[in-house]
């Protein structure tokens, strides 16, 4: 009876730890609280910057349409369109965000996914998309550039396309004081050019011959 208590120390230091703990669980609840609060500021501009990222993309992809639509027009596409989006409905009725891009020809009225098309008409619809971004970007940053080159662009096409690209291509670097070089495997018969230079590669390496100006 007269033996102390062996429990009563632990006790008190256990009362003790429990203050302690119960002052750090304060502590770390307004670390907690500080901590979603700046979560949730983060959250709505993570939305938001998308947002407004969209919206001017959207914007620049109503001045792309002009720039490209315009060069369809000089490639001899007439009636034909390109529409860009940044979002698009789904069949299942949502919004999917996502550059896409479709295509209204003469022949249907309905617009048809870029990637349906093959052959020389996609090859005349990559140039006009190529030579209206080109555009827009030198008119967004007021860059002058007074040379531009095109890879093999007459690939996949016909005769009259070639004539057309080629008249497109001529009237681009008069009208924009530029000049404007054509690479191409085949032998373009135009007499719209300024100059030509054959380059011929064989067992001993390539050579430069026939320039003519």
């Amino acid at each position: 009876r007269k033996a102390p208590n062996p429990f009563e120390a632990r006790m008190l230091e256990s009362s003790a730890r429990k203050d302690e703990l119960n002052t750090e669980l304060v502590s770390l609840r307004a670390e907690l609280d500080e901590v979603q609060y700046r979560t949730r500021c983060f959250d709505y501009w993570v939305t938001g910057f998308k947002e407004l990222r969209l919206r001017l993309i959207s914007e620049a992809m109503h001045q792309l349409e002009m720039e490209v639509n315009s060069c369809l027009l000089e490639l001899g596409l007439d009636g034909w369109e390109l529409k860009f989006d940044v979002e698009r409905d789904t069949k299942a009725g949502t919004k999917q965000v996502g550059f896409s891009v479709r295509v209204i020809c003469p022949t249907n009225s309905n617009p048809v996914p870029w990637e349906a098309w093959s052959g020389g008409e996609s090859q005349r619809l990559r140039i006009a998309a190529t030579m209206g971004l080109s555009n827009l970007i030198r008119n967004s940053t007021g860059a002058t550039i007074d040379l531009e080159v095109w890879d093999e662009p007459t690939q996949y096409m016909s005769g009259q396309g070639v004539q057309d690209l080629l008249n497109s291509f001529r009237a681009r670097a008069d009208s924009e004081d530029r000049q404007l070089w054509v690479v191409d495997h085949r032998s373009l018969g135009f007499g719209e050019f300024d100059g030509t230079v054959v380059v011929t590669k064989d067992s001993q390496g390539s050579s430069i011959g026939g320039m003519t100006h």
